[in-house]
């Protein structure tokens, strides 16, 4: 095994770590979409009212930045609908990289033996 490459507790240990964050990702985006379907809920009832108060924050929940882009209430919705995808993305690198660096180190040694 290698040791340019310290993994204290060794390589299964890093990517059960990877499997774990995996495992949270999901349990992170499940939250997150129930957070969203409880907000879409209470957007449908209008709960800010029609007075002026209740007028100026619906236009501002849901105004185009004049730099252009998406209104902050789509955004919200945007972002809650895949809050577990970065760290998803980020678990299967950390597995990956695992994978791969130990499927190199397997061919080096090979190589080496050979010598």
């Amino acid at each position: 095994m290698s040791t340019y490459v310290n993994m204290q507790d060794g390589p299964a240990q890093v990517a059960n770590t990877g499997i774990q964050l995996k495992a949270l990702a999901t349990e992170f985006d499940q939250q997150a979409k129930g957070v969203l379907a409880e907000i879409k809920s209470l957007e449908g009832g209008k709960p800010w009212g029609n007075d002026e108060t209740g007028t100026t924050f619906a236009a501002s929940y849901n105004q185009t930045p004049a730099s252009g882009g998406t209104p902050f209430s789509q955004s919200l919705h945007d972002e809650l609908s895949a809050a577990g995808k970065p760290l998803g993305v980020i678990s299967d690198a950390i597995v990956n990289a695992v994978a791969n660096y130990q499927v190199t180190d397997v061919d080096n040694s090979n190589a080496i033996n050979k010598v």
